[in-house]
């Protein structure tokens, strides 16, 4: 099932080498959740995911959509939801969650990603869009099984503290998108659905927790290929194909089982 949320990375393209290392059955609880596109994959293939954010927004727009998509529907495709002017967009981004509605809020949250270049809600630049048939209908036919969120109120850097807690599961799956060295993350303006990884602190929690079976998908940067040296590294090209030719890799999977 194609998610109806947008990431800047674009798709994932490792989901058919992941159903390979997890098999069917199995219980993953996944981090850094946001558009789900690697989680519903494995659950319509009949995995058990149960994901873990702690940006209340992602929390509430998916729980919201598991409730009544329909709800959502009927809210974007009214005549009322409309927008002329890109200056309204911009208010939206800095005041969408001030509406009291969740329904609304979720409407509001799914738009603006659909508007954004980068797949962002509450910062970016921002262009009116009309919601095709396709995609309205997305969103009106979402369902999705075997599938669970949770909200963890905690802080960014403290996120990934969950993984030496969890005993409940047998994998834990990371979509850790863009690997960067995080030279400029102080004083960045981030918004109510962005969660910003510490990618040593990440590789230092993959490390500590050596008796857990992490899965880590990252999209292709040189450095990682040093950081995770001493651990098993597969690479996948544009097509979802493992590969060997570093200029062909799109994703690169990390594992320590």
């Amino acid at each position: 099932m194609k998610t109806p949320i947008r990431e800047e990375i674009g798709s994932y393209k490792s989901t058919s080498y992941l159903k390979k290392l997890i098999p069917k059955g199995s219980v993953v609880n996944s981090y850094l959740f946001l558009s789900g596109g690697l989680e519903f994959s494995l659950c319509q293939s009949e995995r058990f995911v149960c994901a873990h954010t702690n940006k209340y927004a992602v929390y509430e727009f998916w729980k919201c959509m598991m409730e009544d998509s329909y709800r959502i529907y009927k809210i974007i495709s009214s005549d009322k939801f409309s927008f002329s002017d890109e200056k309204m967009l911009y208010l939206l981004q800095e005041n969408w969650m001030r509406y009291a509605d969740a329904f609304l809020r979720s409407a509001i949250f799914y738009y603006l990603n659909r508007c954004s270049s980068t797949g962002s809600v509450s910062s970016g630049a921002l262009e009116i869009v009309e919601l095709n048939s396709f995609l309205l209908l997305q969103v009106k036919n979402f369902e999705i099984e075997n599938f669970h969120v949770n909200y963890q109120q905690v802080e960014d850097w403290n996120i990934f503290n969950a993984l030496c807690a969890d005993n409940d599961c047998d994998y834990r799956l990371i979509p850790a998108g863009r690997f960067n060295y995080n030279l400029f993350d102080a004083g960045k303006s981030r918004g109510f659905e962005t969660t910003t990884i510490n990618h040593r602190e990440l590789e230092a929690q993959f490390k500590k927790n050596a008796d857990k079976k992490i899965i880590l998908v990252y999209k292709f940067h040189p450095e990682l290929l040093n950081l995770y040296k001493e651990n098993i590294i597969t690479m996948i090209d544009k097509y979802g194909n493992l590969t060997n030719n570093q200029k062909n890799c799109e994703e690169i999977v990390v594992t320590n089982f």
